[in-house]
């Protein structure tokens, strides 16, 4: 059973607020699982209401217990590194500046996907 044991000077009430108040979009529902669990909800209860599963929401709390709100914050996550040469990202981003016609792809006066795979 997961716990909160660290207020870090929230009441209920008042983490109600930051959530509502948030401009994070992924913050929300990490708040969220806090307060439910806080009000007494089992982190699969939580879990069940968030649309994540109940080991996620023992991370949340941890986090929370460990570092307040500050450690529920999404970090950046960059991705997968583009596949994609220099050259030709280089090449690719020149086109783009053009119209379809002017790099030879007919009378289009737009890039859409299937031009764009076509070039």
């Amino acid at each position: 059973m997961v716990k909160i044991t660290q207020s870090h000077g929230y009441s209920v009430r008042e983490l109600r607020q930051l959530e509502k108040k948030t401009p994070k979009a992924r913050l929300r529902p990490r708040l969220m699982a806090i307060r439910l669990v806080w009000e007494g909800y089992p982190a699969a209860s939580a879990a069940d209401i968030l649309g994540v599963s109940a080991r996620t929401v023992s991370t949340y709390v941890r986090a929370w217990n460990t570092g307040g709100p500050e450690a529920l914050v999404p970090r950046h996550s960059p991705g997968q590194p583009t596949k994609i040469p220099p050259a030709i990202e280089a090449e690719i981003i020149a086109a783009l500046q053009l119209s379809p016609a002017a790099v030879g792809y007919g009378i289009s006066a737009n890039w859409d996907s299937r031009v764009f795979q076509a070039f």
